[in-house]
């Protein structure tokens, strides 16, 4: 009788044992974006509250952030430790720091430190599903509408990188995958700003790809998304976005951008296998002309409009 109890118990002992802690280091851009994504401190900690107990703290992006992030983490005394990929800091030094904790950063490289897991956003599957939709909306009439007045003849999409690392290299061969999986190489235009400040550079090469006939943009831009959006609005054409950041400021030039999806990347720590890079996903949001869109379904991708 004693063992059945026991027995019986045990699946409430278990749903009764503490979660892991995880402290969240956010740089105060990847707060404000995550904030303009419907992601503020206490969504994230909504979000995450079935696998969780979740601290938020900002941490400026100085040259004493290092420093800074040592002592919250100290104080904190957290399982778990998400550093923002922005901040200043020496990720493999602090972790060795902090032997009895686990950290885990998107980071380029396999990590040395054996307490620093990578976090690897699956941005890849993204481009190419995002060439698939680009190639779609130029080549079927029923989409066209979604590209604006620009639109005329036969449009062309183009991809702009300022600065290409070799993440964006990756990020626009898995574009033209999908994108040639449905059109033909005429359709594609390509350019790239060896600057990420320079607007006069940018300005040019968005012009003379208007000139080529595109009139959907692939903006790898980063910090000159803004600048080159501006010019789109008062010349013609839409674009799709690396980040939601400039989807409010221009809502009619935003047709769709990407979004990785921290909440769901950090549910996959505790499954992860040891050693293994931790798997985010990264979701594709659509802006106003894509919602507004009456033929959408067309496109194939109903996880847009969800």
């Amino acid at each position: 009788m004693r063992k059945l109890v026991v027995l019986s118990l045990f699946p409430l002992l278990l749903s009764c044992r503490p979660l892991p802690s995880l402290l969240l280091l956010l740089d105060p851009y990847s707060m404000e974006l995550s904030a303009a994504q419907g992601r503020d401190a206490r969504s994230l900690r909504r979000a995450l509250a079935d696998d969780f107990r979740v601290l938020v703290q900002p941490l400026a992006p100085t040259a004493e952030a290092g420093i800074e992030a040592e002592r919250l983490v100290r104080a904190a005394h957290p399982d778990w430790v998400f550093l923002s990929p922005l901040l200043p800091l020496d990720a493999e030094a602090l972790a060795a720091s902090l032997p009895d904790v686990l950290f885990v950063r998107e980071q380029a490289g396999v990590p040395r430190a054996p307490n620093l897991r990578r976090l690897r956003f699956r941005r890849e599957e993204a481009f190419r599903a995002a060439g698939t939709i680009a190639a779609r909306l130029l080549t079927r009439p029923s989409l066209r509408p979604a590209l604006g007045e620009g639109a005329v003849g036969d449009p062309k999409a183009g991809l702009l990188q300022a600065v290409p690392t070799s993440q964006g290299a990756l990020d626009a061969q898995a574009f033209r995958q999908g994108f040639l999986a449905e059109a033909g190489p005429e359709l594609l235009v390509e350019r790239t700003v060896g600057s990420l400040t320079d607007t006069g550079q940018a300005r040019r090469a968005v012009e003379q790809m208007r000139a080529e006939g595109v009139a959907l943009f692939v903006l790898k831009t980063y910090g000159l998304s803004g600048f080159c959006l501006e010019i789109l609005r008062s010349g013609g054409g839409v674009a799709f976005l690396e980040e939601g950041a400039g989807n409010r400021a221009f809502p009619a030039q935003a047709l769709l951008w990407f979004e990785d999806d921290l909440p769901g990347a950090l549910r996959n720590l505790l499954a992860a296998p040891e050693g293994g890079a931790v798997p985010g996903p990264v979701l594709l949001r659509a802006g106003a002309p894509l919602l507004s869109l009456p033929a959408r379904d067309e496109l194939g991708f109903p996880e847009l409009f969800r």
